[in-house]
Order: C-alpha cells, then structure tokens, then sequence
C-alpha cells in the first residue's frame, strides 16, 4: 500500500513498524511536514517611503505578490515569490527591489525658513537675509512621514570664530571674545599675561571672510609662546647664573656630569593658581685633587694638593740616586670627586739600588716564620759604586708586584769607611731572626736610604722559601748514647751522628 501526504502538508512518507510488548505492532509514519506562507519583504527604513510591500505580507507557497514604488515616487514594480511546496517558517519571498524615482508634485505651500530669506515683494525673486550668503533656490524632500515637501534654500548664516584653547594662565585672549561676525574679515589681538613675557612680535587671531562654519577657529599669526617671569637672584641656587635665556655654571662649579660636559637644568613650573616657580641645578662645586700616594719619587712635602683647573710643579728627591723631574701635576677645571688623583706628567728616576743582592736560607723551623742572613752589595748608581750619600738599607716583605708590604724587618746602616771601585757580593748582610711572613709576601725587597732625601721608593727584590720541618729535639747525652749503639754499623753511621748533633747544637744556640 501507498501512502501520501494529505493536502496542506509535502514531503516523502516513511512507515515504521516496532513490535510492542503485548505483541501487537502499531504502524507509525512519517516525513510529512505542512506547508507555511513565506516571510514578507523587509525594506531598510532609508526605503521605507520608497516602496509599498503591501500586497506581499501573506504569501502562500508557489504564489507570487509585486512590489510597487510608493508615491510620490514612480517606477514599474518588481514581483515577488515564494517558494513550491515552502515548508520553511523562515523562508524570505525572491525578488528585486523596483527601480523608483522621486518626482516632486506641484505643491503649492513652499516652506521658507525664518530669518535667512527676504524679498520686496511676492513677485520678486528671493534673496538672503543680512547676516546670511548664498544663493536662494527651491528643493522638494520626502519627509519622514512620507509626504513630499518644497523647501526655499540655499542661504547660509554667517557666524563668528571660535577662540583656540590657550593657557589662560599665560595667554590673554580678551580681545578675541565674543568677536563678531563680518562680510569682511576681522582680527584680534593677542598678548601674554603679567608677569609672562614673549619674544614673538604681536600676534594676531583672525576670522576670514563671510565665513559660515560655526566650528571654525581663529587663525593665529603665530603660535602665542609666554614665557615664566625669570627668577630673582635670591632664588638662584649657589653656582649658577644666567645670560640672556641660558643658564651656566660659575667659577669653581662644574657640570654634575663629572666630565665637564653638561646642561644647567632649569626649568618653571607652573602651579594651578597660576603662580610659578623654578627648578635650576646641574652645577656642583669643583673640589681640588689629591697628590698619589706614593710620589714616584718626588718630594713629598710638595703639591699635597692641586686646585681645579690649576698645575703644580715637584721636585724630585735632592740626592745623586734620583733624577728627571720636575712632575708636573694637573687637575681638571670641573672635578667634583673629593677622592681625585690628580695628573701626573713628568717622572723622577731612581738610579741607585744595592748592585747585587743574593738568597736568604731559611733555618727557622716553623711554618710561617723567617730566620737567616741576606747578603747584599753596597748602592750604586747605573753601574758606578757609590761611597757616599748612603745612610743605610732596609729590607721588607714584598709582593708579587714588588710592591713593600707593612714597615721594614731589618736595617743595615752603610759603611763607607773605605771606597769601592766595584761590587762585594757580601759587603753587606742583613740577619732575619723569627720574622713573620705575611699572607701575600713573596720576596724580600732591599731599598737604599740616602742621606739627603732619605729611603728611595724602590729597590732590588730576591725571592725566599719557606723552610720548616718537624724532629723531636734530644738531649746531647742521648744523642751520644744512640751514637755508640750504632758505631758497630760503620764509620758511615758516625758520620752521620755526628752532622746531627752540630745542626742540634745550632739550633738550640739560635733558639736561646
């Protein structure tokens, strides 16, 4: 058997058949679904007057409706259908909007504006009010209620500019308020507020002519600049002043940069009252520079310290083992740094130092402890021995950079009895008892001092070693009995006993 969708509704029937739990099996069918009128014509609002969509509002499936232009526009109608057999709620009606043209009908009422229109007489031509330019002329609209409407325009009223947003603090703008509008053009004049003051020549604030744009500003001449009134000399910060409109530093004051190159800050600020006041700094006191702390062998007592922007000359040390100079110490014009070295240029030489320094032995048995004799020769000056001048020698702990370390650990005055034509190698020894070693000494330093400019800052170095070992120390008698016990094993055996016993008995002589 076939089955069919009855009238009012399409579709494909579709038959099921479910067995139920009483056995019985009820027949269900399906795919029929009714068929529905189509959605009407939805026109933007900007058409709204355009087109008459009331013929189409309830349009069945497979029917069509026409859209016509509505009046008083005209134009042929276009039509609209809906979809065969539609069963879509949703379903818009198919169609293309009509051409329509708008044709203003002969309406005898004309809408004339009040105010910007004039005429002699009713059978004169229109002409614009005063205060008003243009050229009058009729047009006709369609209104929102969609009714046509005739209208006399073309007449635009002339109107004022408007003020520019300026700093009311600084800027008086007085004169152009309120100025009024004008067939020809017009202008006002600007200027700047006591105690603000401008460099600009007078500026002037101008409205064209006939203007009609009621948003329009005026056009400056320039672009009005008011400056702060300048500070008073009692407000100034120490160390800076102006000239014209730039700010400097005095003398004996420097930029803060610390390179000597910089800018004084000065800047007005303006505060809500309108009242001002400045911000200045940049400018720091220049301070002398310090001497090196070690002269380079110059004297000491000379140039301790330099002045910004100034030179010192030192000598150097008064004797025959020192020679060059004078340094020449500078320090900049614009230090600022309370810690600054000053220049240096120029060097004294050392020419004296012991002429031939030899080894210390160490015989102290402690770790971190020096004992011995150092032998050195006498001073000598680039090669020539010197006999006199010299006052003696100190020795120090040294550096790996031969740099002194702490005071000195022994001192040898000079013997200059007798003149040396060359250099003993022994003509001076300088003995070490128990000395301590310092962390970072690494050498032992030989400096001469004169007599004349005293110790030289530099002198002759050696390394040293530090020898410890540990034994446990015997009286003599038990050395000797031990020694007898083993003279059965050779004169080798004595031999070595008795070498013993001699470091012992020096040992113990240099520990009294």
């Amino acid at each position: 058997m076939v089955y069919e969708c009855i009238p009012s509704y399409t579709g494909n029937v579709t038959t099921l058949c479910e067995m139920q739990a009483d056995c019985k099996a009820p027949l269900q069918m399906f795919g029929c679904e009714e068929m529905v009128d189509c959605v009407p014509p939805k026109i933007a609002h900007k058409d709204h007057c355009k087109f008459d969509v009331s013929g189409c509002q309830n349009v069945s499936e497979g029917s069509t409706c026409n859209i016509n232009c509505a009046w008083p526009y005209a134009g042929a109608s276009a039509m609209a259908s809906c979809p065969d057999s539609n069963s879509d709620p949703f379903q818009k009606l198919f169609y293309y909007e009509p051409q329509c043209t708008f044709t203003c009908p002969d309406i005898e009422a004309i809408h004339v504006p009040a105010g910007g229109y004039t005429r002699k007489d009713v059978n004169s031509s229109w002409e614009c009010a005063h205060g008003h330019v243009g050229s009058p002329y009729f047009t006709c609209i369609v209104t929102g209620e969609c009714t046509p409407h005739k209208e006399l325009v073309g007449c635009l009223k002339l109107q004022p500019c408007l003020v520019r947003p300026v700093d009311s603090c600084r800027v008086d703008v007085s004169k152009c308020q309120g100025l009024p509008w004008s067939y020809t053009s017009t202008s006002c004049d600007v200027k700047c507020k006591a105690p603000y003051w401008s460099e600009q020549n007078a500026i002037t604030g101008s409205c064209p002519a006939l203007n009609t744009d009621p948003r329009r500003y005026l056009e400056w001449s320039a672009e009005p600049i008011c400056n702060c009134a300048w500070p008073s000399l009692s407000n100034i910060p120490k160390g800076h002043y102006r000239k014209g409109n730039l700010w400097h530093c005095n003398d004996s004051y420097a930029p803060s940069t610390g390179n000597g190159i910089g800018n004084v800050s000065a800047t007005c600020i303006q505060h809500a009252d309108c009242s001002t006041t400045w911000s200045i700094s940049g400018c720091t006191k220049t301070l002398p520079c310090l001497a090196p702390q070690k002269m380079l062998a110059a004297m000491p007592d000379q140039c301790p310290m330099v002045a910004p922007g100034e030179t010192c000359l030192a000598r150097c040390l008064p004797t025959t083992c020192v020679a060059g100079g004078p340094l020449e110490f500078k320090c900049p014009w614009y230090n600022i740094n309370p810690e600054m070295i000053m220049d240096t240029i120029g060097q004294c030489r050392v020419r004296c130092e012991v002429c031939t320094l030899g080894l210390l032995w160490d015989v102290d048995s402690r770790r971190g402890f020096l004992s011995g004799n150092l032998p050195f020769g006498g001073a000598h000056a680039e090669g020539g021995v010197l006999t006199g001048g010299i006052e003696g020698f100190k020795v120090y702990f040294a550096d790996s950079c031969f740099e002194k370390i702490g005071e000195a650990i022994a001192y040898v005055p000079s013997n200059t009895s007798t003149p040396r034509a060359c250099c003993l190698d022994d003509q001076y020894i300088a003995t070490l008892r128990g000395v301590e070693i310092p962390k970072e000494a690494v050498r032992l330093l030989v400096a001469v001092v004169s007599v004349t400019a005293g110790e030289l800052p530099l002198g002759m170095t050696t390394n040293f070693t530090d020898r410890s070992w540990n034994f446990t120390k015997k009286s003599i008698k038990q050395t000797v009995r031990q020694s007898s016990a083993r003279r059965m094993h050779g004169d080798s055996s004595i031999r070595w006993s008795l070498l013993a016993l001699a470091i012992l008995l020096s040992s113990a002589r240099g520990n009294l």
